[in-house]
Order: C-alpha cells, then structure tokens, then sequence
C-alpha cells in the first residue's frame, strides 16, 4: 500500500504487504507483513498493530501504543519518537535497533531516554526500586496492580531462572533473600523476581554474571543503559520480554509474555 498526502488507517482485521507513507498520517492497528517505510510522515502503531517486517521513519514521527508487536529492526532517521505517554523524544540523529544487537550513535543520555520509552511500550509497570532500608519481607505486600492476578508465589527460593537466561543456586551467604511471583493479566503473564544481596558490589558482581549469560543466549533485541547509580537491560527472548534493573544491593527483574 502507498499512500501520499494523506491520512490513512490500516484497521484491525486488515493485513497487508509493504506499507509506504510520504507526506502522510498513517495509524496501523492492522498486520503489516511486510516492511514500513516512512518520509515525512506522522506513523502510529496501536495496540493491536503487528509489523513483521521492518519500520523506516525518514523525518517525521513514530509513535508506539502498549501492545503493539514490533518488528526485529527499527530505524529513525532524523525522526521523532513518541512515548505511550504522550513525551516527544527528539534526537535528529540515527537510532538502529538490530537483531541481537544495539548500533547507536547517540550520547548516552538520549541512548537511555529512548530505550526506557522503548521498555514502557510493551512493559506493564514502571521500575520500581525498594527504598534504603526495605528488605525481602517489606516486600510480601507489593502488588504491581493494573488489575494483575498473583498465580503463583514463592519465598525464599532455593534457585531461580531470570528472562531466561540464566538459572540462579542461592548458597552464598551474600544473598539477603528473594522471591518469584506470577501474575496473570488480560494480555499476558507477568513474573517479577527480586534479589536482595549484602552490598551493592555483590549485586553489581551478579549483574555482570547475568550479562555473561545474555551474551551467550540468543536474545532477539537488547538495550542496555546506565540511569543515575544503576544500571538497567532490556531484551527479547523467544517469546517473553525482560527488563533486568540492578541498584544498590538490588537485581529485579519483570518478565512479560
């Protein structure tokens, strides 16, 4: 499909091949098979929006709904992203999101904005961090909301898998506690895994053993980005999206599928 100068919508039900916009409004909420390839052009992907191909915006605006499916490959030339929220994120420079890998040329301030509007998109809650002070027990009563069932709980786990990617053994005397609860939505489930170690070393130390991990996994999309003293990494894996957040003697991590 092409469309030139005007506003169009792919609605839901609808599926197509390769979709061109020059001059153009165009909201996706249908399948797109093929490619996006954008100039000049507002591009809308909602809730139910699924691209199997790629996304191209030269110029112009990108704009993702929570709940859309997106592509391996995402490219914004000189474009604008627009964040669930409605937050504009201007860059002006090139930002390309590959299969397995990061190629940015961006400082690392707008590197960080970008890939935390990224995780939001297909991420049901925002990072949390427990306050000086809380420990594992604090946290028996926190609930994520957004009208999410608990399945399934377990305290003190003697080991764990977090995203995927590795399986965890606690026998060290440096962990503090944790736990591994399992909700159930609408859309998805969601597994929420918490760690609590001695000291901020020992988590940093687990965080880069984790990231050993992820490099040896065939992860789909990965950002990794650094926020204040903490440190966070977001990535698909098969058919789940993890984001991995590590600050002070805190590693969490939220799964989604």
């Amino acid at each position: 499909m092409r469309t030139v100068g005007s506003s169009t919508a792919i609605d839901v039900g609808r599926a197509l091949g390769d979709v061109v916009a020059i001059d153009s409004s165009l909201a996706i909420d249908g399948v797109v098979r093929g490619h996006v390839f954008a100039v000049d052009s507002r591009i809308t992907l909602g809730a139910r929006a699924v691209v199997l191909g790629s996304i191209t915006v030269n110029r112009g605006r990108l704009t993702i709904r929570p709940g859309a499916v997106l592509p391996k490959m995402i490219y914004l030339n000189d474009a604008g992203f627009l964040g669930p929220n409605g937050e504009a994120i201007d860059f002006g420079e090139t930002l390309t999101l590959a299969d397995g890998d990061t190629e940015v040329s961006l400082d690392k301030t707008v590197v960080s904005t970008v890939s935390v509007e990224l995780m939001k998109v297909v991420l049901p809650f925002d990072r949390f961090v427990p306050r000086s002070g809380t420990s594992i027990e604090d946290l028996e009563r926190w609930h994520p909301g957004l009208d999410l069932e608990l399945r399934r709980s377990v305290r003190r786990p003697s080991e764990m898998t977090m995203g995927g990617i590795a399986r965890l053994s606690f026998v060290s005397e440096k962990v503090r506690g944790a736990f591994q609860r399992g909700y159930r939505g609408r859309s998805g489930t969601v597994l929420v895994s918490g760690i609590q170690l001695q000291d901020a070393a020992s988590a940093a130390s687990l965080w880069s053993q984790l990231h050993a991990a992820g490099e040896r996994a065939e992860l789909r999309l990965s950002l990794k980005s650094g926020l204040g003293d903490g440190a966070h990494w977001f990535f698909k894996r098969k058919d789940r999206f993890c984001m991995l957040w590590q600050r002070s003697s805190w590693l969490i991590a939220v799964e989604t599928r």
